[in-house]
């Protein structure tokens, strides 16, 4: 069974008009690893990702036999996609938090990452504090030992030097395709 995750759906189970990031956070911490899981997979909401990615790393949980934590978010890492203005009320700082998990969580549940009051994103990449940098470290760590994604991004697989026919050297792409000024 695919399991349709988004805030409309979520607010059609509790009866509310409209779900808080709150309500949001405390929805998610009552669901199954495994059902977090397929949220990670089907959710089409990037605030929803966000949102199941903290929760799995809260838990421990980085990486399934198939899916990991950043497979769709590392990218943006470091990818300025918010506006800050810098004038902020600085309320948290990043020290006040023990582990980036935490302020990511409450940078999600303050209005982040549209809105950051305080201050916990200044490029406006979405992630709060070392977030950013921990989701890029799982995501290299589920490209490198994930087999689903391994096989299906063979840019992953080290290249390794084949001799042709007419004793021509190549290597195979990314794509699949021969590359013969690779070796």
């Amino acid at each position: 069974m695919r399991l349709a995750f988004s805030l409309f759906m979520f607010a059609s189970l509790c009866g509310c008009s409209t779900v808080t990031p709150t309500q949001l956070s405390v929805q998610l911490s009552q669901m199954t690893d495994a059902t977090l899981w397929a949220a990670h997979v089907n959710t089409q909401s990037p605030l929803e990702l966000s949102f199941v990615e903290v929760e799995l790393v809260s838990r421990g949980q980085t990486q399934t036999t198939n899916d990991f934590i950043g497979l769709r978010t590392s990218g943006a890492t470091g990818v300025s996609r918010y506006a800050r203005s810098g004038a902020g009320v600085a309320e948290k700082n990043c020290s006040d938090f023990k582990n980036a998990v935490e302020a990511q969580k409450f940078f999600l549940i303050s209005g982040g990452p549209i809105s950051d009051p305080s201050g916990l994103d200044r490029d406006g990449d979405g992630f709060a504090c070392e977030w950013g940098t921990q989701i890029k470290t799982i995501a290299r760590k589920g490209y490198i030992s994930s087999p689903a994604t391994t096989t299906q991004r063979s840019y992953y697989r080290p290249a390794t030097c084949h001799v042709g026919s007419r004793g021509g050297t190549y290597t195979i792409g990314p794509g699949g395709y021969k590359d013969y000024g690779g070796c």
